[in-house]
């Protein structure tokens, strides 16, 4: 079992896929900004493959790194 996370649920943030997501509901839940990219403004999106065969996105925002 794989407590406290969604398990199907991951993030995209810029060119990034699959971030894995910890879960707290349907309104909060939580990833680690990978540490490797430059300053700059990335997209991120929750991609969630419960529904398979579909897969859902949200929306995307965008997200601004900065030193």
């Amino acid at each position: 079992s794989k407590n406290n996370t969604t398990g199907n649920s991951t993030v995209t943030f810029g060119n990034i896929k699959n971030i894995p997501v910890i879960f707290y509901s349907s309104l909060n839940l939580s990833f680690v900004v990978p540490n490797n990219l430059a300053i700059g403004t990335y997209p991120v999106q929750v991609v969630n493959n419960n529904f398979f065969p579909s897969t859902l996105y949200s929306n995307t925002i965008n997200y601004t790194l900065t030193n």
